[in-house]
């Protein structure tokens, strides 16, 4: 019975790994944009509130009537909305009554909704590639008009990136930090990059000189644990450290707990993880959150409450592949030969109908094939 628990655990670890590559893609497309945002480009009242200080009523109103359009992208954009935002930053990009400053941060958050419109195929911007390039065609506009500004150098280096021209990537990031080197976001910008071309010490130099700059800095912890996760070999206990830090200084972000519980999980930590998918469960429920808690409660033990896990992941996503192979090989502990071989070979059918057979050397489907033979022989 053993066999059971000790493959469901690398299982788990394999899948893990295969899924965060694809979540990491999305998660950094949304994240890393809006940290940067954050950093680098000024928000809008805080760039006419200078020039408002010495207007008249009158003229105070027409320049915030002016800023309003530019108000109205952004909130699209913080909807998801980036075909509409696109829109309505082209508007203020197109009006030349605006200040040079407001018609600068339309091109940088235009170029933002970009990549976020080709990463999520938002209608009428499906074509990745050209996508990208009107992305990196505003940024460079940006440098055009103002060449001193490191936030257009992060901007087109932070799209480079998502074409994998990295030279070019890398290139304006590092001109970037010529021109802002006390500036963690762009130390993190540029981390962020490394971390996608699998330079994890790079990556993990950046980061930390990003927290050096701002110790308060919670992505840069973030993203520096998961660089120790990925890294061979694994730093498991420095990734616990930065996982830990992140929350102290934002409790609020779940993802924050479902990366040290997925650490603490690599590790043999189990009630650590249950304890942290047991917080994302709570602020934010998901079948894969069920699943990575129905995994660590089945390695202690706890076999009851991992299947009522598994149950409530396939209740939720009836297409989920660990769900059915974790219960399966619950199934097969409790001696339910039938019950297991059907959810075995629905892990099974799943994962060639979602994976491909490019995939079916992969050890995750390996484990499935393994499980499913083994199965077979016990029967009695």
């Amino acid at each position: 019975m053993l066999f059971w628990l000790l493959d469901l655990d690398e299982f788990m670890i394999n899948m893990r790994s295969r899924y965060k590559l694809f979540s990491v893609v999305l998660l950094s497309a949304v994240q890393v944009a809006g940290v940067i945002a954050a950093g680098l480009f000024s928000p809008v009242n805080a760039s006419i509130t200078p020039t408002l200080a010495h207007k008249s009523t009158k003229q105070n109103q027409l320049a915030q009537d002016f800023a309003e359009p530019l108000r109205e992208g952004n909130r699209l954009f913080d909807l998801g909305k980036y075909g509409e935002a696109i829109k309505a930053y082209t508007l203020v990009i197109d009006d030349f009554r605006q200040t040079s400053e407001i018609r600068i941060q339309a091109q940088l958050q235009r170029s933002r909704a970009y990549i976020l419109a080709a990463v999520f195929g938002s209608t009428g911007y499906d074509n990745y590639d050209q996508a990208i390039g009107a992305a990196i065609a505003d940024c460079s506009r940006v440098i055009n008009v103002a060449p001193e500004n490191s936030a257009g150098y992060v901007c087109r280096g932070f799209a480079y990136s998502y074409i994998f021209s990295h030279k070019e990537a890398f290139a304006d990031f590092n001109r970037a930090i010529e021109l802002a080197p006390n500036n963690p976001y762009v130390y993190f910008s540029r981390g962020e990059a490394y971390s996608r071309s699998d330079q994890f010490d790079s990556a993990i130099a950046d980061f930390s000189q990003a927290i050096k700059l701002d110790p308060k800095f919670a992505e840069a912890y973030y993203f520096r644990g998961l660089m120790y996760t990925d890294k061979k070999p694994a730093d498991a206990q420095r990734a616990n450290t930065d996982f830990s830090q992140a929350i102290q200084i934002d409790s609020t972000q779940v993802r924050y707990y479902g990366a040290r519980g997925a650490s603490r999980y690599s590790t043999g930590e189990y009630q650590g993880a249950v304890s942290d998918y047991t917080q994302v469960i709570q602020r934010s429920p998901s079948a894969t959150a069920y699943v990575d808690r129905g995994s660590a409660l089945a390695a202690l033990g706890k076999d009851a409450e991992a299947m009522a896990d598994y149950n409530q992941a396939i209740l939720l996503v009836p297409e989920h592949i660990m769900a059915y192979y974790g219960r399966g090989l619950l199934l097969a502990k409790r001696g339910d030969t039938k019950g297991a071989m059907s959810d075995l070979q629905q892990a099974r059918r799943l994962y060639q109908e979602l994976m491909g057979k490019e995939n079916f050397h992969q050890p995750e489907y390996q484990k499935i094939i393994k499980a499913i033979e083994q199965l077979q022989v016990n029967r009695p």
